[in-house]
């Protein structure tokens, strides 16, 4: 039977935040997740729900291949993997896909914004490990989020990238089920694909995200009209995570073709081209100054009305202490607003003097 190794480190790391994120981190408990999940545990966790495991499991049944899932790691958000953790996570998967080979094909499970104090391009340095251990005769298949910051390391260390196609995020099961369905066909001999990547200089910000709402919907529109031409075996666009500073962040788009490289070079550059052309689509509505965002809440008649600091966004493993919109409450005499702010030094002033205390901060 066939034997597909499959694992995976899962990360969106923010580099402008100030606190490392740690092998420590990774272990704790979280939502669908169990700490670092080994072997079985993976199946147990992911079988029957809507992960890019599950999708690989589903996909192993439907198929007839044997799934050896090895580990999978994932936290939230957060600032630069430490050493340790990138070596301690990569270590383990590395070593049982080195001792208990060979595989007939690899499934890398990444988040494709990871950045570690060595590597700021993380998921393709796992993919060049991977390639090394199990050789160039291998098919290699990476499935990645569509914030994934999509580098060229990660193209040319696998035989295909596949790319969620929404967000917020609906798709991770159909992607991993069609990963699969290359990598077996690779397996096979039936396919042996040409990949594309171009890399527009472009950055789409937060707030034009949404792949239900144009100039997104565009996008994913003409990547969609793509996959119908003759030969194209999947097309795909990484939208890039902003809040990681490195090299490879931005948009990219990447075409799988089934027998011809120009022709998979010439429509990823299509897309590419169509992406850039609606650039100004993408700076349009894209916020207000904190000065300007309190004017308005102050002046609205309707309540509660939220701000977002797109830049301070926890969401996006930020430290949660800009003070800027605060600053700006303050000034303007906002006489009912409501922050969350990291700030443990104020908290162990405050705690300190006991309830009923002052304190200056």
């Amino acid at each position: 039977m066939t034997r597909i190794a499959a694992f995976g480190i899962h990360h969106e790391t923010n580099s402008f935040s100030s606190r490392k994120t740690t092998h420590q981190a990774f272990q704790r408990s979280g939502l669908q997740r169990e700490g670092v999940q080994r072997g079985s545990r993976i199946d147990e966790m992911h079988r029957g729900a809507k992960t890019v495991f599950s999708g690989y499991f589903e996909a192993a049944d439907r198929l007839g291949f044997d799934l050896v899932p090895i580990l999978f790691a994932a936290t939230d958000p957060g600032g630069t993997i430490s050493a340790e953790a990138f070596d301690r996570l990569t270590g383990d998967a590395l070593m049982v896909l080195r001792d208990e080979g060979p595989w007939d094909g690899v499934l890398l499970n990444q988040m494709g914004a990871a950045v570690s104090e060595q590597y700021p391009d993380m998921d393709g340095e796992i993919a060049r490990r991977t390639r090394e251990i199990v050789g160039p005769d291998v098919p290699v298949v990476m499935t990645l989020d569509l914030h994934a910051n999509v580098s060229q390391q990660m193209s040319d260390e696998t035989n295909a990238l596949v790319i969620y196609h929404t967000n917020p995020h609906m798709d991770a099961l159909p992607r991993a089920n069609e990963a699969c369905d290359l990598l077996v066909r690779m397996i096979s001999g039936e396919i042996k694909p040409k990949r594309a990547l171009e890399m527009p200089p472009m950055v789409i910000g937060i707030m034009h995200q949404n792949t239900n709402v144009y100039p997104m919907k565009g996008i994913i529109d003409d990547l969609l009209d793509v996959q119908t031409r003759p030969g194209v075996l999947h097309a795909s666009v990484g939208q890039g995570y902003p809040w990681s500073d490195v090299h490879e962040m931005g948009f990219a788009t990447y075409v799988l073709h089934e027998s011809s490289q120009d022709e998979a070079r010439t429509l990823a550059r299509w897309i590419a081209r169509r992406a850039w052309d609606r650039r100004a689509d993408f700076a349009e509505d894209v916020g207000m100054t904190p000065e300007a965002a309190v004017r308005y809440a102050l002046e609205v008649d309707k309540a509660p009305v939220v701000l977002l600091d797109a830049g301070d966004n926890i969401g996006a493993g930020s430290s949660g202490d800009s003070t800027l919109i605060l600053e700006q409450a303050i000034a303007q005499g906002a006489d009912s607003y409501v922050q969350t702010l990291r700030d443990p030094e104020a908290v162990a002033a405050c705690d300190a003097v006991g309830v009923g205390g002052h304190v200056e901060i």
